[in-house]
């Protein structure tokens, strides 16, 4: 493995968990938030599989572009990799004492989603031999693909925040599944829409808006 895919293959990820990790006031051990970027890095692998076990089930369909295209943005991808980024944090991190504000549900959701968009930016990372054609594409994946991972996660985690301090309803957690599905899914499905530059708009708003989104929970959070 050539050092300088390894690096930028991580780079976007780690930049982005440094930016997120300063939003919680009482830091998570440096240990355990590793841990659960390793495992949401990890689990990249059931998440592959089953991706592909879906898509050749809708496959076997004969269903024009754009439904085949909704159907593996929406469901055989966005729904499968949100569901494995939260079962590392539910399964690892529920009921370990270290989560113990509400804050921290989003805080672990991103770094298992930074620790799974590693895992794709490394493996995409690999395919590219030239340096300035891995450098762009780490930039590019720093601005859309690594970001959306953050902000879906980031919702998802404060919907599980909510179930876990709060509520203990499980509707909360499903609300988290399908709103981290919903944007991972729109943003996915408008790259691929894009048939003009000025297209790239959408996917910029829905970025935008997120980030937006995503600190104001934060900030909700945080005050109650």
């Amino acid at each position: 493995m050539n050092p300088i895919n390894f690096i930028f293959g991580f780079l976007p990820s780690i930049l982005w968990l440094s930016f997120y990790l300063r939003e919680d006031v009482k830091p998570e051990p440096k240990k355990l938030i590793l841990i659960v970027f390793t495992l949401g890095f990890i689990s990249t692998l059931p998440a592959l599989f089953f991706e592909y076990l879906a898509l050749h089930f809708i496959s076997i369909f004969n269903l024009s572009e754009n439904i085949f295209n909704f159907l593996k943005f929406f469901f055989a991808v966005a729904l499968i990799e949100e569901f494995f980024k939260f079962f590392v944090v539910a399964i690892f991190i529920f009921d370990n004492p270290e989560f113990e504000e509400s804050v921290d549900g989003m805080i672990y959701m991103i770094t298992s989603g930074l620790g799974f968009a590693a895992a794709e930016n490394l493996l995409i990372s690999l395919k590219i031999v030239s340096l300035p054609e891995v450098l762009e594409v780490s930039i590019l994946r720093f601005l859309g693909a690594t970001f959306v991972h953050a902000l879906s996660c980031g919702i998802f985690g404060y919907f599980l925040a909510r179930y876990y301090f709060k509520t203990k309803r499980k509707i909360q957690l499903l609300f988290g599944l399908i709103s981290a599905t919903i944007l991972h899914g729109i943003y996915n499905f408008s790259i691929i829409s894009i048939k003009m530059t000025w297209q790239i708009i959408f996917p910029v708003f829905i970025l935008l808006f997120s980030f937006v989104l995503v600190s104001f929970l934060f900030k909700r959070l945080k005050e109650n």
